[in-house]
């Protein structure tokens, strides 16, 4: 019993520091996009622009960039679970890769790193006064959470972007302990995640974060708003009706109205809805991985911009709050900013996170910038990132 105790205690500690990666697997035709194919709830679509913005290949004329090139190609090569591998500098690739079902034209699905976007859109509605301050409370504009008397309700725009509501204690991925279950798969197995029964048609958000399912949920109200950090999609899709009552336009109409069209974006792209049209504002965002890269550079672009929505993403991308790790998610990230990670022990940079390895590593220092998609994480993959920065 000693014996196993220690390994376990090992194991545990080498995926804290990154070594090797927690197993949390996607099947591999989501990661590229086959969610809709299987979902009854119709996706906002993002148009392409009428401007694409070019994006060239580096002559690789500096060490480091040829080092790192020649690094991202082995590790994809040995990679078995990873898809897409793209990295930029400058706005130039440095190395760009696609493996098994990924190609150049698939749309690569983000999971968790949707709730990245959902934070630039309410950065966009801030600055624009269509919200008028991160220091009101959700439930000023969405009456349903101050009836129902919860945390969400009880919580500022800034804390439920700093994932810190405390609305309540997380038993698997972010997702809460409920009841009677949240729904079923098709074949009657019992689902543990919001996600497929809000693409089923089966619940709505508003189910999720005050409905039934809110009613059935254990473990509420455990922390007072703003006192800890805990990792909950609750708090991402509160933000999304919040900005949806604010501005009468769903998550994916606002984004793509006043940061997708702004990308270049050279194809369309999808953000999965519920069955009422409210973005699935904590994953569900799909593009092509060169989209990605735009969308990248488009925010390191505007990190570095003058005005408010500057400010605003220069607060957004560094830490606010502690991870004090009362879940698996963000081993690796001492702090949470709002709705990015902060902090890597292992790579420089703020970074967007999904469940199965999937990154977008931006570092305004140095003006590079990595992204993977994957259906399981891997070890070695910061590395990448890290070496390329020559630490």
């Amino acid at each position: 019993m000693k014996t196993r105790v220690l390994i376990t205690g090992v194991i545990l500690g080498l995926v804290y520091l990154g070594w090797v990666s927690p197993v949390f697997a996607m099947q591999e035709k989501y990661v590229v996009g086959g969610y809709p194919a299987v979902s009854t709830t119709t996706p906002h679509k993002l148009a392409p622009s009428d401007n694409i913005r070019d994006l060239k290949k580096d002559d690789l004329g500096e060490k480091l960039d040829r080092r790192a090139n020649k690094h991202a190609e082995r590790w994809l090569e040995k990679s078995k679970k990873t898809n897409a591998l793209i990295l930029i500098k400058n706005g130039d690739i440095i190395f760009e890769g696609y493996k098994s079902l990924g190609r150049e034209d698939s749309e690569f699905y983000s999971m968790s790193m949707s709730k990245s976007l959902t934070s630039l859109a309410i950065g966009k509605a801030l600055c624009d006064g269509t919200l008028r301050s991160l220091d009101d409370l959700a439930g000023d504009y969405v009456s349903e959470l101050k009836l129902n008397n919860n945390n969400l309700g009880r919580s500022s725009i800034r804390q439920l972007l700093m994932m810190s509501s405390g609305n309540w204690l997380p038993a698997f991925k972010g997702q809460p302990k409920v009841k009677g279950g949240m729904g079923f798969f098709p074949n009657g197995e019992e689902m543990k995640g919001s996600g497929w029964p809000m693409r089923l048609g089966q619940i709505t958000v508003a189910d999720y974060i005050w409905g039934d399912v809110w009613r059935r949920v254990d473990n509420k109200d455990v922390f007072k708003p703003g006192e800890k950090f805990i990792y909950s999609i609750a708090d991402t899709l509160a933000l999304a009706v919040v900005l949806e009552r604010a501005s009468n336009m769903s998550v994916a109409a606002y984004f793509e109205k006043h940061v997708w069209s702004q990308i270049g974006a050279e194809a369309s792209a999808r953000w999965e809805a519920d069955k009422l049209g409210v973005s699935l504002a904590g994953a569900g965002f799909q593009a092509r991985l060169r989209d990605w890269g735009r969308l990248a550079i488009w925010t390191l672009e505007a990190h570095a911009s003058k005005g408010c929505f500057g400010d605003y993403l220069r607060q957004s991308t560094r830490k606010q709050i502690e991870n004090i790790r009362l879940t698996k998610a963000g081993q690796v990230y001492e702090g949470y900013g709002y709705q990015w990670w902060t902090d890597n022990k292992l790579a420089a940079g703020f970074w967007a996170v999904g469940v199965g390895g999937q990154y977008m590593g931006i570092n305004p220092k140095s003006s590079k910038i990595i992204i993977k998609f994957s259906q399981e994480g891997e070890s070695g993959f910061y590395n990448i990132f890290r070496k390329w920065h020559g630490d």
